[in-house]
């Protein structure tokens, strides 16, 4: 049995000691112990979360085991205007991620398993009127993944694995629509709001490979594919009285590409408690180059919101992990994270 204060002590731990990200809308915590290493967990991948981080790892895993968990995600963000020098805060918008995993040894060479989770999107909220309200004063992207895997060990050292996402995504975003945004002078005059949604889904892979160098070092890569989404939805419009019969609603199709992700990492156990795992992520965030919301009917509609150029460039994150098994009940784990962001 663990004691009250043990307990008390592990939820702070799990609360306070989580890890941020600046790389766009990626949610790459997918485990807890992951998160406590720095993510430098593919070469690792000794529990059922190695579907998401590196399904070679299924291997190492004897029977049927079943993992799951959530965080809880608070974005903390402000803009200051070039021009004005005014600071608006985001508003708090809290997103609460759950995932889940299974995983079964077959035989001695065959390893399945599947999760599910959600790797991309959280959501945003900006006061109605601020200098941005032309871009969002609210967007919320949600994916869902559900990811079956096999794996299987060709070789004592080498395991190698594959497996198939089917993807859920919807969205929406609300943006104010200004008379400058239509004429192109600075005139200050709110003309209504407009709301945008809809859904898709679409399918990708991934891929595992777990080496077993020798005894202390172990390489594990990893590779999850893009994802097209080309999305079936609506806009809305809320404006003044005198103008609504000019924005009737009307379909959209946008299109995103979620973007590849490419791990690299190496692992080693030192006298039977010091494991130590470093390496990077990719994320192909350059697929995310630009927003073109395809309105059936665009009349009046501001060229700003017809397309919306991101530009986003490609990046690599650099991951550090350490774990030290203290003894049977208690495992110490620390983690550093060097990343970069995508926006320009």
């Amino acid at each position: 049995m663990i004691s009250k204060s043990a307990f008390v002590i592990m939820l702070l731990l799990t609360v306070f000691c989580a890890s941020g990200y600046p790389a766009g809308f990626l949610v790459y915590n997918q485990d807890a112990t992951s998160v406590a290493m720095g993510n430098a967990f593919t070469a690792i991948a000794d529990n059922p979360s190695a579907v998401f981080y590196n399904p070679a790892g299924m291997n190492q895993l004897e029977c049927t085991q079943i993992r799951s968990g959530f965080q809880v995600i608070v974005p903390d963000t402000s803009f200051k205007g070039a021009d004005s020098g005014h600071t608006t805060d985001m508003h708090d918008k809290i997103s609460i991620p759950v995932t889940g995993f299974i995983t079964h040894k077959v035989n001695d060479k065959i390893s399945i398993g599947g999760g599910i989770f959600t790797p991309f999107g959280l959501v945003t909220e900006w006061p109605s009127r601020w200098e941005g309200d032309g871009v969002s004063t609210y967007s919320a992207l949600r994916t869902f993944f559900v990811n079956p895997a096999v794996s299987i060990q060709v070789h004592p050292r080498l395991s190698l694995a594959a497996g198939i996402d089917y993807v859920y995504s919807d969205f929406k975003i609300r943006r104010s629509i200004n008379l400058d945004q239509i004429t192109g002078i600075p005139i200050g005059l709110a003309l209504g709001k407009i709301t945008l949604d809809g859904f898709d889904d679409s399918w990708g892979y991934n891929l595992g490979v777990l080496f077993h160098i020798n005894d202390t070092w172990t390489l594990g890569l990893a590779y999850r594919s893009k994802v097209n989404l080309e999305f079936d939805g609506h806009a809305q419009y809320r404006m003044r009285p005198l103008l609504r019969g000019l924005f009737p609603p009307t379909d959209i199709s946008p299109r995103i590409e979620l973007p590849p992700l490419v791990s690299g990492q190496i692992a080693a156990r030192f006298g039977g408690k010091w494991t130590v795992a470093t390496g990077f992520l990719w994320t192909g965030w350059s697929v995310y180059d630009e927003l073109t919301p395809k309105f059936r009917n665009d009349f009046l509609i501001p060229p700003s919101m017809k397309s919306s150029p991101q530009d986003w460039k490609d990046v690599t994150t650099f991951l550090l992990g350490v774990e030290y098994d203290l003894n049977q009940t208690w495992v110490l784990r620390g983690g550093y994270i060097f990343d970069q962001t995508p926006v320009p």
